[in-house]
């Protein structure tokens, strides 16, 4: 997943899922007082890699 991906992820779960709306300007309201409070506290992603080595990969990669 990309970061965008994760981040609506994270909205949805946190501010939209079971909840019923009656009309579009509750949605949007209901978007803004979440971004508002997840921006107050909101840190970077934190991204690692982990290294590969070839002798883990096996038969699954094949060298020319």
């Amino acid at each position: 997943m990309n970061q965008v991906e994760i981040w609506f992820s994270i909205l949805s779960r946190s501010a939209l899922q079971g909840a019923s709306f009656t009309s579009p300007q509750q949605v949007r309201d209901r978007i803004d007082a979440f971004v508002e409070r997840y921006n107050a506290r909101a840190n970077p992603f934190s991204w690692t890699a982990a290294t590969v080595h070839q002798k883990h990969l096996g038969t699954r990669v094949t060298h020319p």
